[in-house]
């Protein structure tokens, strides 16, 4: 496969300007863009529900002093126990302390309300990376109009960070509430919150009804639907003063839902709505697919104007991912190739990041730099385009051997981990066969609305299999019947290349 191709931008890096949603059977998926680049795509599936959000009662299993953590039993489906670190567990009136001790919030068999903040999110069975439990918190997230409720941590935020501004009376001395990033006048802010507080303490209250009479662990609440989930979060990554954005949708049903959701919880958002054109499907006019196939692959080349400049190779391991830049062309005046070439690449880098999913520990082996002063502006170069990223990254500097660390915190699984059968080497390209099975679905409604004939779907044993009568996937082929008014064929065909089909 040969390197994908990107050229470099002029936009604010990462700050997201539309998006894409579109449903097809089985699953939803969006896409953020910037200035006309994907940034980031998600994949909801029926099969493999994502349960950040969620909220469950769970009983503490096992303290584990050495990692200052719990391991939490929380029940509904979970082949492992949740993780709740001692941060995380900080709740009940106070913020979380650097040196608190899980054991001087929990105590093991203690029952607890926790809410899913991320980790491992989709539950065993699903395609992912190793199984693991999800990361927990005991500080519960209300989502209220125009903001979070926060009924066990007080104070005022800003996004992640701790406001000094004086709310007055509107808040009690165990609540507080966190802002998606937006700037409000000081004298808005009674306002802004007021209208939706009475409505999220009810529901907290609610809540807390709910786990009382529940016997024993389990879900209390469930994750919030796909279409919620991209708005929230898109509304949440905004402030004050950013352009309008577009929000784009594949159909009228999901229009309305999105509709509902802004009328409540974002009006500001409401202009923004609109429907993809007919016949078309987003992801299909922006070339989303295009970008996914680009991004699974080892290496990108970075084109500057109309020079190549750079070869990004893509290493991704159990314990790290290395990133290798490779000059290929050069750039700059003489004796500035090197800093030059790694300042134009970093907002690639940090694009290919983030739509790729990579997480945990990152290691990038920039073109050596002599300069102090070119080196600290490299790592500022990385600060500053990964600013926008929701998952968070810390970029902690130069290694002695010139290498830049930096970790990014996992959210979800990776894009690999989500479409390919083997997500590790990144040379094997070849789809997973849920990932295929959705593709051959979604080229079956596409190629099949307004058609006579029946549709038939030939597919290897694996992907027969899923959407088979019994199969894990089955509903989705019954909703393409369904959608096009005819039930679908499926020919198995042992003689297809793993991940390949054939529609008609």
């Amino acid at each position: 496969m040969t390197a994908a191709t990107s050229k470099v931008g002029r936009a604010d890096p990462g700050l997201i300007d539309t998006l894409l949603i579109e449903a097809g059977p089985g699953e939803v998926r969006g896409a953020r863009l910037s200035a006309g680049r994907v940034w980031d795509v998600d994949h909801f599936r029926a099969a493999t529900p994502d349960c950040r959000g969620a909220i469950y009662q769970g009983r503490v299993r096992r303290i584990d002093p050495g990692m200052n953590a719990a391991f939490v039993e929380i029940g509904g489906g979970w082949e492992k126990d949740g993780f709740l670190r001692a941060r995380d567990a900080g709740a009940g009136g106070k913020s979380p302390r650097k040196n608190l001790r899980i054991g001087q919030t929990v105590h093991e068999g203690a029952m607890i309300l926790v809410q899913i903040t991320g980790g491992q999110t989709v539950r065993a069975g699903g395609a992912g990376d190793e199984v693991k439990g999800p990361q927990l918190s005991t500080a519960i997230t209300v989502p209220a109009p125009g903001f979070d409720y926060l009924p066990t941590r007080p104070g005022f935020f800003i996004g992640a960070n701790r406001s000094t501004t004086d709310l007055g009376d509107l808040l009690t001395d165990e609540e507080g509430v966190r802002l998606p990033g937006l700037d409000f006048e000081p004298g808005a802010l009674g306002e802004a919150i007021g209208a939706g507080l009475a409505v999220a303490r009810q529901r907290w209250a609610e809540i807390q009804a709910a786990a009382k009479s529940h016997n024993g662990v389990g879900c209390i609440v469930p994750p919030a639907d796909p279409i919620v989930r991209f708005l929230a979060d898109f509304a949440a990554g905004r402030s004050a003063g950013d352009p309008r954005p577009r929000i784009i949708v594949g159909d009228p049903g999901l229009l309305k839902l999105a509709r509902d959701w802004c009328t409540v919880f974002a009006p500001d958002l409401l202009a923004s709505l609109e429907q993809a054109r007919l016949g078309t499907r987003p992801f299909a006019e922006f070339d989303v697919d295009g970008e996914i196939e680009a991004a699974l692959g080892r290496e990108t080349v970075v084109q500057f104007g109309a020079q190549s400049g750079a070869r990004l190779i893509f290493e991704p391991g159990e314990t790290l991912c290395a990133i290798d830049v490779n000059s290929s062309a050069a750039l700059g005046k003489a004796g500035r190739q090197a800093v030059d070439t790694n300042l134009a690449a970093i907002p690639e880098i940090a694009r290919q990041i983030r739509l790729r999913g990579l997480a945990g520990a990152i290691v990038i082996d920039f073109l050596k730099m002599h300069r102090a002063a070119d080196r600290d502006r490299v790592v500022a170069s990385m600060a500053a385009s990964t600013a926008h990223d929701p998952a968070g990254v810390t970029v902690l500097g130069l290694s002695p051997l010139g290498h830049l660390e930096l970790t990014r915190a996992r959210r979800k699984p990776s894009l690999a981990a989500n479409l390919l059968a083997q997500p590790q080497p990144v040379t094997n390209l070849d789809p997973s066969a849920e990932a295929a099975c959705y593709a051959a679905l979604r080229d079956l409604v596409a190629a099949g609305m307004g058609r006579a004939d029946v549709p038939v779907l030939h597919a290897g044993p694996a992907m027969a299999a899923l959407l088979s009568p019994g199969g894990r996937l089955a509903f989705a082929a019954d909703a393409v019947g369904a959608q096009l008014g005819q039930a679908l064929i499926l020919e198995t065909d042992a003689d297809l290349a793993p991940g390949a089909f054939r529609c008609g």
